[in-house]
């Protein structure tokens, strides 16, 4: 299938394993020029190795945490005009005792999963309006649209995301500017099994 994006280039945000790692090596596959973000050096840069050789584009990987405007206006320096941005980010711990949860447990999920994501398209948008073209993805979660005891502190946070990006979406298409948002379900990735081991911890 030719998505027609041969020549573009893209930032995936955490793109060094898990649903990230395999949306870079998607995009790649399709001719796209890649910078790749992750918080962890040595993973982030055998990814963006393994995938240049694979499929022969080029992939720059910079460390950044994109909760973090430090991280995110270093990544904009060093790209500051993709086509494409798509953002996946790591969920909190599970933790299904909301009497437990504290105001800066919730302050470090909203940083994490909504003002990150959020500060990356408003980053961005700009650019690709004044381009004709552009395309954001959010890879969130089913949790979002479905709430689950145990994805307390994925769940709010990334509901706040879809609302703000269908809004924002409504009002930069007329300028060729597409954003959706993708509400996967638990893959067998090593991410997953992180949080599936969490869980274990927390409900024995």
């Amino acid at each position: 299938m030719d998505l027609q994006i041969k020549g573009k280039k893209a930032i995936m945000a955490g793109g060094s394993a898990g649903m990230g790692r395999a949306t870079a090596e998607r995009l790649a596959e399709a001719g796209v020029e890649l910078v790749i973000t992750a918080r962890r050096q040595e993973r982030l840069e055998n990814a963006a190795a393994e995938i240049s050789a694979k499929y022969k584009v080029s992939v720059t990987p910079i460390v950044a945490d994109s909760s973090k405007a430090e991280d995110r206006a270093k990544l904009l320096e060093a790209c500051p005009d993709p086509d494409i941005l798509a953002i996946t980010i790591k969920p909190p711990a599970p933790n299904g005792d909301f009497l437990k949860v504290t105001p800066e447990m919730w302050r470090e999920s909203i940083d994490t999963a909504l003002i990150g994501p959020v500060e990356l398209m408003r980053q961005y948008i700009p650019h690709m309006k004044s381009n004709g073209w552009g395309r954001i993805v959010n890879i969130a979660t089913f949790s979002a649209k479905n709430p689950m005891v145990w994805r307390l502190m994925s769940g709010p946070a990334r509901s706040a995301l879809i609302n703000y990006t269908a809004s924002v979406s409504r009002e930069i298409a007329k300028h060729g500017v597409n954003i959706n948002n993708l509400l996967p379900g638990m893959f067998a990735t090593e991410g997953a099994n992180e949080i599936m081991a969490d869980y274990a911890d927390a409900f024995g």
